[in-house]
């Protein structure tokens, strides 16, 4: 059986410790970028089984990565981790075909829980 692979994409480098030390004692494979640029090459070099995705960024925010990458991956599950909550981003992230979002600070029962549900 493979390990799911899965690419967490967040600026903020505490946050990528967390969820990389959370998800990776459930045996996923955990690819990390710091940004869009970073996200796209690991995407166009493999895609990942889920994303998981912030919206403010610099450079290239969440929005404007995912459209990116839903070129190169039309199917690719993301789900959105942001401290943004307002129903414009939400509503904006579920069209733009996310299966979840998040706000921070996380609840690490409802991260797992989601991307368990998610991933299979």
């Amino acid at each position: 059986m493979h390990r799911k692979d899965i690419l967490i994409v967040d600026d903020a480098e505490n946050n990528l410790i967390l969820l990389s030390d959370l998800l990776s004692e459930f045996e996923y494979n955990i690819r990390v970028a710091h940004n869009g640029t970073e996200a796209l090459e690991l995407v166009n070099k493999k895609a990942p089984d889920l994303m998981l995705l912030d919206i403010m960024m610099p450079e290239m925010d969440g929005f404007e990565l995912l459209e990116q990458i839903m070129q190169i991956t039309p199917t690719i599950k993301t789900v959105f981790i942001t401290a943004r909550s307002n129903e414009e981003d939400r509503d904006k992230a579920f069209k733009m075909g996310a299966v979840d979002f998040i706000t921070k600070p996380v609840n690490i029962m409802q991260v797992m829980e989601i991307v368990k549900q998610a991933i299979q």
